[in-house]
């Protein structure tokens, strides 16, 4: 119980390297980003904006290869709250990993264009909808 916080904390960091606010639930980040990232391909168009997508994109994956770097270190650690780490660890990939697919399924929607990211979003249809 008294490492609690360390996985806590270190969750908590993980959500500001992704660009999460505190207090700020992650769906509720996924779709101010997605708006965002909306907003701007139809002020400026996606030649303009998919560079900057395409990099963020490679920045979450470094923080998702961080995570699993951090399970396979965590696994041959062995003690009382081993257990709780790897649960915590866990959380953290599942989390990250949404984050990815949601990010790869954005950049694949404002290829056809930016209404086909309004609609799936009007009908529930994107990946982290599907989680909520």
């Amino acid at each position: 119980m008294c490492n609690a916080p360390l996985v806590t904390d270190f969750r908590n960091n993980l959500w500001l390297m992704l660009g999460y606010c505190s207090q700020t639930l992650p769906h509720k980040f996924l779709e101010s980003h997605g708006m965002l990232i909306a907003t701007e391909v139809d002020q400026e168009g996606w030649d303009s904006v998919k560079p900057g997508c395409e990099a963020g994109l490679a920045e979450v994956k470094g923080v998702v290869q961080q995570a699993y770097d951090l399970r396979t270190e965590a696994s041959d650690i062995d003690g009382p709250l081993t257990d709780q780490l790897g649960e915590g660890i866990a959380s953290v990939i599942d989390a990250v990993d949404l984050h990815v697919r949601a990010w790869e399924e954005l950049l694949v929607m404002m290829e056809h264009g930016v209404d086909t990211y309004f609609d799936a979003l009007c009908y529930g249809l994107l990946v982290w909808q599907s989680t909520a």
